[in-house]
């Protein structure tokens, strides 16, 4: 099977959103924002309400892309997946998290957008101001990986300083909100120079307090995290200062 032809200007017809998960809800809202015209249809729609969209946007959950994608031949259907691939479907990454919070329209224009072929993200989107990257379809599953390592596990490690700060050690957990909001700074302002934003003993090589790291974090799951970062980003052959 090959990929449905790419109308070569801006669809005449509305775009046809499927879904009505957080993705869908956030590029409807953008849609509305840049005016846009556009459909939205979900599993409690009318069969009939994409019949006159020329492009199909399915933005649902990966499993459920090649079965809805099957209700519409003969269209241009784009999913917006990191790291799945298909043989009929154009795949357009958008490079953010989605909260339950919508956004503001230049919010949602700097987002970045991924694909397999900026040449298309652009024809089918000429009054979208995103940027638009391109990557080889063999490389989507490691840099979704990069994705969700950085966009998510921190997102764990946070979560659990702000439920153990009240619990266990009786400190309010907004507290720590200066110090999240500073590291994310320090990461924007130098984002390939970790020398520059990070801190802490792992940084400085300081191996005696991440032993004694280590021994206050005994039986808690997150013991296994900090001993991952040690053991890939303690350097061994200086000694601490």
């Amino acid at each position: 099977m090959t990929l449905n032809p790419a109308p070569q200007g801006y669809a005449e017809g509305p775009f046809g959103i499927v879904g009505d998960g957080r993705v869908a809800t956030h590029f409807a809202h953008y849609f509305r924002l840049a005016g846009i015209p556009f459909r939205q249809w979900s599993r409690r729609s009318p069969a009939a309400t994409l019949a006159d969209c020329p492009v199909i946007l399915l933005l649902v959950s990966d499993p459920a892309i090649e079965e809805l994608a099957s209700r519409y031949p003969g269209r241009t259907q784009v999913h917006f997946s990191g790291s799945f691939t298909s043989a009929t479907v154009h795949g357009m990454h958008p490079l953010m998290s989605f909260g339950r919070e919508l956004y503001a329209l230049p919010e949602y224009e700097r987002i970045p957008f991924v694909t397999e072929d900026p040449a298309l993200f652009r024809r089918l989107f000429p009054r979208l101001a995103n940027p638009c990257h391109g990557i080889r379809r063999e490389d989507k599953a490691r840099y979704h990986a990069l994705c969700a390592m950085a966009g998510n596990f921190t997102g764990f490690l946070w979560a659990r300083l702000f439920q153990e700060f009240p619990a266990a050690l009786g400190i309010p957990a907004e507290v720590a909100i200066p110090y999240l909001e500073q590291v994310c700074r320090n990461i924007a302002a130098a984002p390939t120079q970790p020398e520059r934003f990070l801190t802490g003993p792992i940084a400085r090589n300081d191996a005696a307090t991440v032993e004694k790291h280590l021994a206050a974090l005994t039986g808690d799951d997150y013991r296994a995290v900090y001993e991952a970062f040690a053991r890939i980003h303690l350097r061994s052959d200086q000694p601490a200062p």
